[in-house]
């Protein structure tokens, strides 16, 4: 594998167990958690199902349901893949608490 190709998505953690997840997650859950927490809230259809705790971090809860969140396209990937590179999550709540947990406002 050269430097810049990527393992497929089924050696990554996506296979037929976690399609099938995904879809009855969405069914469950068809609005982005992100969008409800603005100000005021926004009603977006979710179409992504994000992993709070990457598989490379934890694969053991690859299928952990409360290891799951819904969002939309946007927000997965805006705020989640500035998470993923910062270790902060951007914004915040309704509160207008920033909502990055180690943020100097939370500690």
């Amino acid at each position: 594998m050269s430097r810049y190709s990527r393992a497929s998505p089924a050696a990554r953690g996506y296979d037929g167990a976690w399609r099938k997840l995904r879809a009855n997650f969405l069914v469950f859950h068809p609005t982005c958690e992100l969008c409800a927490q603005l100000d005021p809230p926004r009603l977006t259809a979710a179409s992504v199902v994000d992993h709070i705790q990457p598989i490379r971090e934890a694969p053991e809860r690859r299928l952990d349901e409360s290891n799951l969140r819904a969002l939309c396209k946007a927000c997965h990937d805006g705020a989640v893949q500035a998470e993923n590179k910062t270790g902060r999550m951007r914004g915040a709540g309704v509160d207008g608490v920033p909502l990055s947990a180690d943020h100097w406002w939370n500690k």
